[in-house]
């Protein structure tokens, strides 16, 4: 085997265990949202949280600006509704707030 291919053998074999890695972390990741999740957290809010703590305070204000230059150009946050229609019966639980969800973390009753 020539040099460069055993250079090209190596690189290849390096991504590919950092590929498998990256697999093992991300299922780790998976985990640890499903143990937020059961302990009464909302999975997207948590998302949410970890990307805004990757941001820098300068680019989080940037951000909030922006989005609230969007919403007051769209009228608001949301839609309003076109016709308020009854909840079917299979419809899922509306999720608690964030300050219901840490009291009742609180209580202890989410250990």
């Amino acid at each position: 085997m020539t040099k460069s291919e055993t250079r090209l053998r190596d690189i290849v074999e390096r991504v590919e265990r950092l590929m498998e890695e990256r697999h093992d972390i991300n299922a780790d990741i998976r985990d640890v949202l499903a143990e937020g999740k059961a302990l009464g957290f909302d999975v997207s809010a948590i998302k949410k949280v970890i990307q805004r703590r990757k941001m820098t305070p300068d680019d989080r204000a940037e951000m909030d600006a922006l989005i609230e230059v969007y919403e007051d150009a769209l009228g608001g946050a949301r839609p309003e509704p076109v016709a308020e229609r009854p909840a079917p019966a299979s419809a899922p639980k509306k999720s608690k707030s964030a300050a219901a969800t840490l009291a009742w973390l609180e209580t202890g009753k989410g250990n």
